[in-house]
């Protein structure tokens, strides 16, 4: 149970990570540009690259359209669907122990990260 914890942990830990996967589940299919705005504070070379293990992961799928200009969509897969689950429970868990920072108010961390608060 250790080893599959640790690579887990790995690969959430890296910043950004948990935040990307929660706007793909707010919004089930996102172009580049959105998932960039939508997650303040990120580099586009760092959203490539998370974006790059996610999907290495299996946790996101990407589509690209044959169009001028080329167009990119990234979806969030039943596996990081899955995973998303055990986001809720890390949620609960904040929630009754109060590790919210304090001030937040809103059920979004990109909320929270646009006020200041993480």
């Amino acid at each position: 149970m250790i080893c599959e914890v640790h690579v887990v942990q790995r690969l959430l830990g890296k910043k950004w990570t948990i935040l990307i996967l929660e706007n793909l589940r707010e919004s089930k299919v996102m172009s580049f540009n959105d998932l960039e705005n939508s997650t303040i504070g990120v580099t586009a070379k760092l959203l490539s690259k998370r974006l790059s293990d996610l999907i290495k992961e299996g946790l996101v799928d990407k589509e690209i359209f044959q169009e001028k200009p080329l167009k990119t969509n990234y979806r969030i897969t039943q596996k990081g669907r899955d995973l998303l689950q055990v986001f809720g429970k890390m949620k609960e868990w904040g929630m009754h122990y109060k590790v919210v920072p304090s001030g937040c108010d809103s059920t979004n961390c990109n909320a929270c990260a646009r006020k200041g608060f993480c």
